[in-house]
Formats: C-alpha cells, structure tokens, sequence
C-alpha cells in the first residue's frame, strides 16, 4: 500500500498489493488521477475496503471449478477425480461456467434442473450431480467467503411419484423409552446430544472436544461434516448457513452425559482435546449411526424415525413446553441455527399451540 505523485501529470495514484485467498499469489492493484495525496490515500481505504470486498461474490464459476479441481486432485483417487472432472464438465460446466457464483439464484438452479430432466438419466445420477455442484458452493464459500443458499432454497432432484416425507417426532416419553436401552455410552450421548439441542447430524459429528466450554456447559457449533463425498471418507466445512454458527447452552442430564464420556475417552491412546466427540480418530459413520438407531429402535419398541427427526422432536420439546410469547420463535430459530426465525415459522407453524380460542375471547368480550 503506497501513495505516490506521478511527475509528468502531477496528481496522485495509489497501488499495491493483494493476496488472492485460494491461490496465494499476490496480485497488484493501481488507481491514478488524484488531485491531493489526502484524496488517493482516502480512495485507496475505499477500494480495500468495497472494492476487493465485493470480489468474494464476482468470481466465475469456472475460476472457482478449476481451483476445486486442482483441491481435489491433491485428496482423491485418480479414478475419482477423473469421474468427477468427467461429469463436471459434461453436467456443470455447459450451464454454470460464465456465470458469477453470487449471481446465480434459485431460478438458474430450476432451469438447469429441468435440462437435466430432460436427459436421459437416472434419479441417483442426477442427484450425485447435484451434490457436485453443492461441493463447488461449499468450496467457494469456505475459501472465499462466498453466501449463496440457492441449492437449498431449490433442492436436490426429486421422483415425482415418491410421496413426500412425513415430519416424525418423538415426545419426551418416546425418547426416554429409546433412550433407557441403550448400552453404549457413546452411542447413548450422541442420542441424547441430538435430542436435547436439536443440531444437525454432520454438525454434531463434526465436533471436537475443544469446541465445548468449560465445564461443558455450551457447545460452539462452527462446522459441519459431509460423509456422501466420493472418493473420500468425509469433508468437513462450514455450517449450512451463516445463521447456523451458534452457541448453545446444554441441559444438565446431557452435561452429565458428557463428561462421563470425556473422561471415557481420556483413557485411550491418541486422545486429545482435537479428537472427534464421537469417533475420536475419525467421526462414526452415518451407516452405523443409522444401524444402531434401528436396533434400539425395535428393542425400546417405538416408532423408526429418521436421525433429522430427533431435531423436530427437540423443535416440538420447545413448542410445547416453551411459553407462547412473541419470543418464542426467535429463541428457537437460534437454538436451530436457522437463517432467519421465517424459516423456523414455514417449517414447525403445524405445531404451535392452537391460539382460536383466544382470538373468540378477544372477540366476544369487546
């Protein structure tokens, strides 16, 4: 960063530096034409300031799948990374490759969605294609601070004839039941973990020891792990949206929890404050997690729901026993690490309490 006067024109420019954050390479930058050194020096402070701030959201997809290709050669197999170079420029590149990330909205992904439909190809390659394209976002977003959530807001391919997904949950008695035949004091916090603060699976896998508190009384959620990856077992980014970063206090009996498994864990070779919570070398698996779930399922002998429902049953815990104030929203969405309290409203309106009688008194004693 410099100010100079140029001689021949006698005004004043500035230039400089810049280092570009996935390719390390420094780039330079220069602006002339100042009447005064004080105009340069306060139009250099304005351009790092708004100019390479906004460069974060004007970058060309093809910049970004060549720099997530050149990643991804360095972790993959060479089958793979030959597969995934392979679709992404049959599937992505056509559609994708000239637009700027933040420029891409949810109608570009419905468009590109229907060209794919139009394909003869199966549902699970499309989704697979889909999960490419998501991987590219992440990327961008973890290495150049990119907030784009156009593929959630859209969605993954769906079979037209597949009935919608019915929102489970258990109750509190439910879960006590699932919960008292549990013999594995791992697998018996994770349960409870989820239960009682409603995180997402990839967010609670990915946790460390280090991301707790003292005295484990708030968890700090800052990542989240993807285990449908090909051609590597997992990948750990950030959370699905900006709103997801969060702290969240914990309730006693799963503070209880989990120091017994901390000091569980303490006992094996290799362990430090970095281990996984769950897994510890490595995070378990969606696999076995599911497997396990099932078993104590049919042991307690309670209704099979999905491990995203212990966070609708968690929803529905606060609904019911939370006073029914304006607040009410707010505090959840939080908790959830929603973008916004909307979404909280779209997704759990069905459970609030039944306020019609209330609105007749309102109405009857005017």
């Amino acid at each position: 960063m410099a100010v100079r006067k140029d001689e021949k024109t006698k005004k004043w420019y500035f230039y400089g530096k810049y280092k570009d954050p996935i390719t390390n390479k420094y780039k330079d930058y220069k602006r002339r034409g100042f009447r005064t050194k004080q105009e340069a020096k306060f139009a250099e402070s304005e351009f790092l300031k708004n100019f390479l701030a906004e460069q974060k959201g004007s970058i060309l997809m093809s910049r970004l799948i060549d720099e997530y290709f050149s990643q991804k050669k360095k972790e993959m197999k060479k089958s793979s990374y030959n597969s995934l170079v392979n679709k992404t420029n049959k599937h992505i590149r056509p559609y994708f490759n000239n637009m700027i990330i933040n420029d891409i909205k949810p109608i570009h992904i419905r468009k590109w969605k229907d060209e794919m439909n139009a394909k003869n190809l199966s549902l699970r390659y499309k989704r697979d294609i889909f999960i490419m394209l998501s991987t590219i976002f992440n990327f961008s977003e973890k290495y150049y601070g990119t907030e784009n959530n156009c593929l959630k807001l859209e969605g993954n391919f769906k079979d037209p004839t597949e009935p919608k997904k019915e929102m489970l949950f258990w109750t509190l008695e439910e879960f006590e039941q699932f919960d008292n035949v549990i013999d594995d004091l791992e697998y018996k916090t994770l349960f409870n973990f989820l239960y009682w603060t409603g995180c997402r699976r990839g967010e609670a896998l990915a946790l460390n020891w280090n991301d707790f508190t003292s005295g484990f009384k708030t968890v700090k959620i800052r990542k989240t792990i993807n285990q449908k990856i090909k051609g590597q077992p997992y990948e750990i980014t950030t959370p699905k949206t900006p709103g997801s970063n969060r702290n969240i206090p914990l309730p006693e009996q799963l503070i209880s929890l989990i120091q017994r498994l901390y000091e569980y864990s303490k006992e094996i070779e290799g362990f430090n404050d970095n281990c996984f919570v769950f897994g510890l070398e490595k995070p378990l698996s969606d696999t076995t997690i599911e497997r396990k779930k099932n078993e104590y399922c049919k042991i307690a002998n309670v209704k099979q729901i999905r491990i995203h429902d212990f966070r609708h049953s968690h929803a529905s815990y606060l609904i019911n026993n939370m006073p029914n104030d304006q607040n009410l929203i707010l505090a959840i969405s939080k908790r959830l690490g929603h973008s916004s309290p909307t979404i909280t409203l779209q997704v759990y309106a069905h459970m609030m309490p039944n306020d019609d009688d209330k609105l007749l008194n309102i109405m009857n004693n005017k």
